[in-house]
């Protein structure tokens, strides 16, 4: 008997009262009360054991359980050290190391990785140049000796370095081409100053100076003394520093400490505007300069700009999109450097709303100098923050991030056990100061859009001084004051 004609007569049964057929309806859930949160779960910052081999720091986690293993080896090598009229060469170098050894090519490589079930990868960012690996236990030795391949035995073929070149000019035009890309490379003028190690923006003109030649210096400087690695998973000390050694035997040389910079350096202006013609939204963004990542009032700060800017629930959110409908989403958060940090409120917003959604930022931030943090918002940021806390140690990745965080920020290593004390510890008081210590009362403002619908809206907030007295800059995409 075929489906359809069998799956006919148990209806028809069913419908003549031969089969019965009850329907079972679940009771409808109650939508007028949000549900009450889960309790809070103990988790504990997991040891982090300290070694050393070739004069690079290791730091290791062990997790058992998982035959899994990932690491992260990184270098004080970053686009903040990039020359003048050479900027985006540190990034475009270190990704040419990636691209295959003298024994295998991209192609090759790839393969080789996928024998071994293995992630593996290197690249570079402001601060930091790293190299990361994720295997399963059993093939860890192949795959620290590929990773040592890649290293001390680069391929560094002219054609691959001319298709990363070509791929970064590509995405040089399309950031110019949008408003979110073009604020963004706008704000690192505006704020940091193009000559700034912060402030850097490259352009087709800076990736074709890089040479070969200066490559094969960025590639020096990723060498073991004095570079750090931090090993998260299924595998002890004892086991680890043997297979380091095996497959770093022939690794030398002397890798740069780590360097301060400067306080900012940006463009004298209060407002700063690009001009996207056609754009049909607005990318805003609204900050200052912020404190370091080790203040003392870290988690006042956070809990502060979280209720200000983080998630649906925040101020900023239910006001420029529950309340206005200027955006679909907004955020704004501290964003910490190695050496200081910049606080940033950002949004995508309707082209017609723009001058509109900028008072209205500018409105919350006066209104959390005015009404602080009421008990309820504090609690509920508090207590979010303590239950998503366990996801810092969940995965190996997640370990890896965390720790990797300690490491960066020269933070004590001890800082996630106390990390659920402090955030409790935040109250209405703390909460208060870090408004009044860290909220500017001035900011900068970017803002990419067409220039047609939305300059005049600018015009007249410069004019009013709303963020500052130094007036309005129009800029190109590259951050340089337009003729």
């Amino acid at each position: 008997m075929t489906g359809p004609l069998l799956a006919s007569l148990i209806a028809l049964a069913a419908h003549s009262g031969e089969v019965d057929a009850p329907a079972v309806r679940a009771p409808a859930p109650d939508r007028t009360t949000q549900p009450a949160a889960g309790p809070e779960r103990d988790v504990a910052q997991p040891p982090i054991r300290q070694f050393s081999f070739r004069g690079i720091k290791g730091y290791l986690v062990e997790r058992p359980g998982l035959p899994l293993v990932q690491l992260e080896l990184s270098w004080n090598v970053g686009g903040a050290g990039d020359a003048a009229g050479k900027e985006g060469m540190t990034s475009l170098c270190v990704d040419w190391l990636g691209e295959g050894s003298k024994r295998l090519d991209k192609n090759a490589l790839e393969n080789a990785k996928a024998d071994l079930g293995a992630r593996l990868g290197i690249g570079a960012g402001t601060e930091a140049a790293s190299l990361s690996l994720a295997v399963v236990t059993t093939r860890l030795e192949p795959a620290l000796a590929l990773a040592a391949e890649l290293l001390t035995e680069p391929g560094l073929r002219p054609a691959d370095l001319e298709r990363l070149r070509s791929q970064a000019k590509a995405a040089v035009v399309q950031a110019r081409g949008n408003a979110d890309g073009a604020a963004g490379r706008a704000w690192a003028a505006a704020f940091w100053g193009r000559s700034h190690p912060y402030g850097h923006v490259a352009e087709e003109r800076t990736l074709d100076a890089v040479t070969a030649a200066d490559c094969a210096g960025v590639h020096r400087q990723l060498a073991p003394e004095g570079a750090e690695l931090l090993v998260v998973g299924d595998v002890t000390v004892e086991q680890l520093v043997p297979l380091l050694e095996k497959a770093f035997a022939t690794w030398r040389g002397k890798a740069p400490a780590r360097s301060r910079v400067g306080p900012p350096r940006g463009l004298k202006g209060a407002v700063f505007f690009v001009d996207i013609p056609g754009a049909e939204q607005s990318k805003v963004i609204v900050g200052h300069g912020g404190p370091s990542r080790d203040a003392r009032d870290y988690a006042a700060t956070t809990v502060m700009t979280q209720v200000f800017g983080q998630g649906l629930s925040s101020r900023l959110v239910q006001n420029l999109r529950e309340k206005n409908g200027y955006t679909y989403g907004a955020s704004a958060s501290f964003g910490y450097r190695r050496s200081g940090s910049a606080f940033t409120a950002q949004s995508s917003i309707r082209t017609d709303a723009t001058g509109k959604a900028l008072r209205e930022i500018h409105g919350e931030l006066l209104g959390m100098t005015t009404t602080p943090p009421t008990d309820d918002e504090l609690r509920r940021e508090r207590d979010g923050g303590l239950r998503a806390f366990p996801a810092r140690f969940a995965t190996n990745a997640a370990v890896l991030r965390s720790v990797g965080e300690l490491l960066s920020y020269r933070l004590p290593l001890d800082t996630w056990q106390r990390w659920p004390a402090e955030l409790r510890a935040v109250d209405g008081a703390a909460a208060a100061k870090a408004v009044k210590d860290r909220l500017q009362p001035t900011q900068k403002v970017v803002v990419a859009g067409d220039r047609t619908k939305v300059l005049p809206e600018l015009e007249a907030l410069a004019k009013e001084g709303v963020f500052g007295k130094d007036g309005l800059v129009i800029l190109d995409a590259d951050g340089r004051p337009a003729k």
